[in-house]
């Protein structure tokens, strides 16, 4: 081996790395280190290596020619290959090192380029290549001041060492090369470390670098600046004496950049502090914004704390203040200086200069802020941000050294500054700091838990407004603070010395409210009828076209908030929201405001229009495809807004119903007498419900229950497609009463038929379209178009004629009647014969002028009905088969689907090989806080599995409970025993059969398995379970029969009863969509718990039909509840 050489990155795993095989590792200071060697070619590790391959000879020697210059002649290779003795024949001696290289390497690694050759890889896979780009570029930032990408740069480099005796020829070159560029990365990463206030991460590189050049003065300045803070100012003048002692001898003196540093530590043993307050008692959830101020402003000269009223800027920058370990720290209090005063004379007064002759002001201001190490804190701006902008600016050009601080609602506007937005305190910090102030305002007070979390929702974090409502804890507890805030804004109330403008939350919202103009503040009452998180669309609905200009002024303010997920959105806090609103009724423009919003949505649902055929709304080869992708993607953004009208139009027609109730109970109790009063009272009262309505009805459609209908028929769209099936649950049946009621209008009509035709389309979840509602529904409706009739046709159809319907001559008759028949079948267990409907639907309408959407949906009833019966490979494949028909899709209809096909597909690959690798790459891969709607909630438990898989049994049982807390969603819009509270149940008490005695003690497991055993007992009595799902009812029969055998003493009639319950739940067939609750994972972990016994309950139920197995089912949970008290 005529070569070698060590070097390469320490791995940061604690375990040896390639110096420490080498030997003592030398004591230079050294860079951070990539967790391991990410370059095919290392020719810098202790082993060179081309793709984990080692080299030597020859052709390591090549390979160091051409990593260390972009390109290499025949002559200038044959050169550093023999210096001294070439071969006889040098170009074939050279052509034979390429071949054997060639041979290692591969073929098109090492180019012919003219009369010489290159490597054909890309810097990035070259370690000294790597280095050496990466430092030249890091030197370049760091000559511009580019502190932070330098700091970029340099992470990670490689550390070759210095060529020992050992390495010779042209590996050594390269790593004598390779030396230097570390050496300068090392440097220029000391002066970035320091600048970004890494004072100790900085002192042993600055160390480093200045025994290498004793004479730089810029990293001798910046390791006095370093060792002031991380050591003492003595220090830092200890460094600065030896070097000018050094000087002396040499007839020299120190330069600028040594003398400012000397100047600096002079100051910092005198240090000044003016205008600090004590800091809080109590200073909670804000250590990280602390520690990221004091980092911007380490390198930038300005950094300005924003944020809403009350929020708590002025005790960050004091926390700040107090921290800061610059010489001479001054707090210029500004709230209460008036537009138009002297500026400069405040500051001057801050600074504690003496006065001066008006004249001098300027020029004595700017001496004082010119001192070394001079930090400002300007609070409060926001009223003169204009003219403290204009005074700072120039200062900011001329003094360096200064580092500035201010607090506004909103930013200066300043080339030079960066904004730190502040943000309302996490929950936890919130309840802290409510429960410390209320318990110093009356000790002793017990808090309750529920009424606080509710009213820390409402305070949103806001740490004046939690602080004055605990103040109030005096005489009120959280509950009746709640309960008051809504209609008393001036509740809260601060102590007498506090500032005027933060004594109450209306005062602290009053305060930003003075600084808009006219159209800034109607904007911003306009906007506080929206939902929270609107959009400019919707902003644009209620202010117009100069929504955007103003959107931008309040949140300039700190009155509104962006937050970016896809689209930006707006958000509004409570206590702004309040204030707005009561300007709003105060300027007599609610009801234009409410017209506008409801005019906007209307406009926006009328055009969301029931798929038909082919190229129809929804596909996204149809005539209008980009307008209504932009159109159903503008809906889903602003889904909150559209709610929140239709909340409204539901609270109208509630009220005009209860209005013809009054009238017709008074019709009622006048009944009898003089007819012809009578008659006249009632036509005045009929006159006065229909004037009402049509006051209802001025704006949208033609009455308040079309409106809802439409409404509510572009929502259940949105829903259906973006898995927001708890919204499904919860609207659908509120608006399916208001849907079968005649309509007066061909709008109102087709509102109403969309709207039970998506229902229809969702029986699984639903249950099935009332049949009197069928029954109820007229023949026809005068001017009806033909894709509503034949909705209509359907509608009309009972139950029992579905079978004949699945073979109707029309597609989506067709279609609807089977995706109905299906979801019946599979509910009362009949999966086979679902899917026979199912596949026979989808081979005959494949070709069929039916929209895509209805062929994606029958595949994605397939794969249920598959996923029902444990058939994850035959789930895969149709995954693959379904993800080619999103792409018939609108993008805004299809990415919910695709994200679920997906996942589904990469679930089932780990459920028919549950590895370890697959469960955490799949854990790593999804992001379940990304997902929409009910497609969160299954992905949250699925990952419980994969977890499991891993054998992080406790770890799984906590995810399962977080998604039984979502269920609870679903018991409160459909009562107790929904299917996903069933299955989620089911999937909590398989996983807790994992955990140890201690970890099932400290997660109440019994107690879960109690609440099963009594939800189950309830289920299997019901008297109509035909209505219910019964594959998942199943599940959870399983699900409690094994936790009951693997809690239970052996040999007991409890563990027999267990037993029992899984045989026949396997018996009457589950539903496997999940791998924990599959027949093979129940009936394995049965006999693992028993085998004899198992073997013995299997044999008792086999005999059994059907109905006997659920009756027998019931009789048992009947058994185990009352066994369990």
């Amino acid at each position: 081996m005529s070569s070698s050489g060590p070097g390469a990155a320490a791995d940061g795993s604690g375990r040896p790395g390639p110096a420490a095989r080498r030997g003592p590792r030398d004591s230079r200071a050294e860079l951070p280190r990539l967790s391991s060697p990410a370059y095919p070619l290392a020719v810098l590790e202790p082993v060179p290596t081309w793709r984990g391959i080692g080299l030597s000879g020859r052709p390591l020697d090549l390979l160091a020619v051409l990593a260390g210059r972009q390109d290499a002649s025949d002559q200038e290779i044959i050169e550093a290959l023999w210096p001294e003795n070439a071969p006889a024949r040098p170009l074939r001696a050279l052509h034979v090192v390429v071949s054997r290289t060639r041979a290692l390497t591969g073929e098109d690694i090492i180019e012919r380029v003219g009369r010489g050759y290159r490597l054909a890889l890309p810097a990035s896979d070259v370690d000294a290549r790597d280095l050496a780009a990466r430092t030249e570029q890091a030197h370049i930032c760091a000559q511009a001041g580019q502190w932070s990408r330098v700091l970029e740069l340099t992470a990670g480099l490689p550390r070759p060492p210095e060529a020992g005796d050992q390495v010779s020829g042209p590996l050594a070159q390269l790593l004598g090369r390779a030396a230097a560029h570390a050496s300068t990365a090392r440097r220029d990463r000391a002066l970035a470390l320091e600048a970004a206030g890494e004072y100790a991460q900085a002192v042993p590189l600055l160390r480093a670098a200045a025994d290498g050049d004793p004479g730089d003065e810029t990293v001798l300045a910046a390791l006095m600046r370093a060792e002031a803070w991380v050591r003492s100012p003595a220090t830092a003048l200890e460094i600065y004496e030896n070097y000018r002692l050094r000087l002396r001898e040499q007839g020299a003196v120190p330069g600028p950049a040594m003398r400012a540093a000397h100047e600096a530590a002079l100051a910092s043993e005198s240090p000044v502090r003016r205008g600090l307050e004590p800091a809080p008692e109590h200073f909670l959830g804000r250590e990280e914004d602390v520690t990221a101020v004091l980092k911007a402003l380490s390198t930038r000269q300005l950094v300005t704390i924003t944020g809403p009223g009350g929020v708590g800027k002025t005790t960050l920058a004091q926390a700040v203040a107090a921290r800061s370990r610059r010489p001479a720290v001054y707090v210029a209090a500004l709230a209460d200086v008036a537009p138009g005063a002297d500026l400069i004379r405040v500051l001057l007064d801050a600074l504690g200069s003496p006065p001066v002759a008006e004249a001098d002001s300027r020029r004595s201001l700017g001496a004082a802020l010119a001192s070394p190490g001079t930090f400002l804190v300007l609070d409060n701006c926001e009223h003169v941000a204009e003219e403290v902008a204009d005074l700072i600016g120039p200062f900011l050009a001329s003094c360096t050294g200064l580092r500035v601080l201010a607090t506004s609602r909103r930013p200066l506007d300043l080339g030079a500054e960066h904004v730190h937005r502040l943000q309302p305190l996490d929950h936890a910090s919130s309840a802290g700091l409510f429960r410390v102030r209320a318990l110093a305002a009356r000790p002793g007070q017990m808090i309750d838990e529920a009424d606080l979390e509710l009213l820390l929702d409402r305070l949103e974090g806001i740490p004046l407004a939690i602080e004055l409502a605990a103040a109030r804890t005096r005489t009120l507890s959280a509950g009746q603070i709640l309960a008051r805030l809504p209609g008393r804004p001036d509740l809260l109330t601060g102590a007498r010395n506090a500032p005027a403008r933060q004594r109450t939350l209306t005062a602290v919202i009053q305060w930003s409210w003075n600084l808009l103009d006219a159209a800034e503040r109607r904007g911003l009452a306009r906007l506080a009828v929206l939902a929270d998180g609107f959009t400019l669309a919707a902003a644009e609905a209620l202010i117009g076209v100069g929504a955007a200009d103003i959107l931008d002024a309040l949140v300039a303010h700190s009155l509104l908030s962006v937050r970016d997920h896809g689209v930006p959105r707006f958000h509004m806090l409570v206590t702004v929201r309040d204030f707005a609103l009561a300007q709003l009724a105060d300027s007599c423009d609610e009801a234009e405001t409410a017209g506008r919003l409801r005019d906007w949505v209307l406009d926006m649902c009328s055009e969301i229009r029931l798929s038909s055929g082919a190229r129809s709304f929804g596909d996204a080869g149809g005539p209008q495809a980009e307008r209504q992708n932009r159109l159903f993607q503008q809906l889903r953004d602003d889904e909150a807004v559209v709610i929140q009208v239709l909340e409204h139009v539901l609270q109208e027609v509630r009220e005009t119903q209860e209005t013809q109730k009054t009238v017709s109970g008074r019709a009622h109790r006048d009944g009898g007498g003089a007819g012809g009063d009578r008659n006249q009272d009632r036509n005045q009262d009929r006159e006065q419900v229909q004037e009402q309505c049509g006051e209802d009805a001025g704006r949208g459609a033609t009455d308040p229950q079309d409106d809802a209908c439409l409404i509510g028929a572009a929502l259940m769209r949105l829903w259906s497609v973006t898995w927001s099936y708890d919204r499904v649950a919860d609207y659908a049946p509120r608006l399916i009463e208001l849907a079968a009621r005649p309509a007066r209008s061909l709008r109102g009509n087709e509102a109403r038929l969309t709207f039970m035709a998506l229902y229809a389309s969702l029986s699984g979840l639903l249950g099935p379209l009332p049949e009197r509602i069928g029954k109820e529904l007229p023949r026809s409706f005068d001017g009806e178009d033909p894709s509503m009739a034949r909705v209509r046709r359907f509608l009309r159809a009972p139950a029992g004629h579905w079978p004949d319907l699945v073979h109707d001559a029309d597609p989506w008759v067709a279609w609807i009647a089977g995706r109905c028949l299906s979801a019946q079948l599979e509910n009362a267990g009949m999966s086979e014969a679902a899917l026979d409907i199912v596949e026979n639907l989808l081979n005959r309408l494949r070709g069929a002028d039916l929209a895509g959407i209805y062929l994606l949906e029958l595949s994605s009833s397939r794969l249920q009905v598959l996923m029902t019966l444990g058939r994850y490979e035959q789930v895969a494949d149709e995954c693959t088969r379904a993800l080619e028909l999103v792409d018939r899709l609108l993008p805004a209809w299809g990415v919910s689907y695709r994200k679920a096909l997906e996942l589904d597909r990469a679930y089932c690959q780990a459920y028919i090989s549950p590895r370890n690798d697959l469960a955490s790459a799949l854990l790593a891969a999804t992001d379940v806080s990304s997902l929409p709607g009910t497609l969160r909630f299954v992905a949250r438990s699925v990952s419980g599995e994969l977890e499991l898989i891993q054998g992080r049994a406790r770890r799984a049982a906590l995810i399962q409970r977080e998604s039984l807390r979502y269920a609870g969603r679903w018991r409160s819009i459909m009562g107790a025993g929904s299917p996903w509270e069933l299955y989620i149940l089911g999937m909590c008490l398989v996983t807790d059969v994992e955990l140890d005695e201690a970890e099932a003690a400290e997660l109440d497991a019994p107690d879960i398995r109690a609440r099963a055993v009594r939800l189950l007992c309830d289920m299997l009595t019901d008297p109509a379970p035909q209505q219910r799902d019964v594959p998942t009812i199943m599940a959870l029969t399983a699900a409690v029969g094994l936790s009951t055998m693997v809690a239970a003493t052996p040999g007991t009639t409890h563990q027999a009863t267990g037993a029992e319950l899984v045989a026949t739940a396997l018996t009457v067939g589950t539903n496997q969509t999940c791998r924990l609750l599959s027949h093979g994972y129940l009936r394995d972990r049965a006999r693992t718990a028993d085998a004899r016994l198992f073997a013995d309950a299997e044999t008792r139920v086999r005999h059994l039909d059907r109905a006997r197995l659920l009756t027998h089912a019931a009789g048992l949970a009947r058994r185990l509840a009352n066994e369990t008290g």
